[in-house]
């Protein structure tokens, strides 16, 4: 009878010891927890830039000054809109020709430069019922677009930028040829304009506040003035 006897090779290398499920597992969870890190990272710093930009924007406001309205042909003065109010309004007479600026301020009060990226003045398009012509807001707004609404936009051929704590003088170019829609000593009262104002890409509109209305009167101040 024939014995076999098996036998080994001393020198084979030995199969690799499989890690335990625990150390696999712990593996797992270290990796997770580095993703987690980074992603909380991430929306950390994005929270800190929106709400920095946030704040940069609620220090921006938009105002007049004394003269909010300097027309060339046309009567400029001020409107009772009530008959007993103790405060007036600025008022322009419609008169066929004049040429008028609306002149407001961008005042950052913010620790951050903005840019002013487009103005808007609202019932001011096309075929609108105060018969007035925009024709462009200085600095640099040349291009006009028409919304649905009636109003026309001005965007800024390149960003004005405000430094901080700084004034941005805008002016509104209108005319006016004729074909007001009122009658007479009737008049349009508008809160405008709205201004587009942005910061690390942020943006937001702001407007004057609501009780800063521009009056546009067909018919001459003296002859529409509400008897005493």
């Amino acid at each position: 009878m024939t014995a076999t006897v098996e036998s080994s090779d001393p020198h084979a290398p030995e199969e690799p010891a499989e890690p335990a499920a625990g150390s696999r597992s712990r593996r797992r969870r270290g990796r997770g927890w580095v993703v987690l890190g980074v992603v909380l990272a991430v929306v950390g710093a994005a929270s800190a830039w929106w709400i920095s930009s946030q704040v940069a924007l609620s220090g921006v406001a938009i105002t007049y000054d004394s003269r909010p309205l300097v027309c060339d042909g046309a009567e400029v003065g001020q409107i009772a809109t009530w008959s007993d109010a103790e405060f007036y309004e600025p008022v322009v007479v419609l008169t066929p020709g004049m040429q008028c600026r609306l002149r407001v301020h961008v005042l950052n009060n913010s620790g951050s430069t903005i840019s002013v990226d487009s103005v808007t003045l609202a019932m001011m398009g096309d075929d609108n019922a105060l018969g007035v012509e925009p024709l462009m807001v200085n600095p640099n707004g040349q291009t006009a677009s028409f919304d649905e609404v009636g109003g026309v936009t001005f965007t800024m051929f390149s960003p004005v930028h405000v430094a901080a704590g700084e004034d941005q003088l805008l002016e509104a170019l209108i005319d006016y040829h004729g074909g007001a829609r009122y009658e007479q000593c009737s008049a349009g009262g508008l809160n405008i304009p709205d201004v587009s104002v942005s910061v690390n890409g942020v943006s937001a509109t702001k407007s004057p506040a609501e009780w800063n209305t521009i009056w546009f009167q067909q018919g001459s101040l003296a002859d529409c003035e509400p008897p005493s």
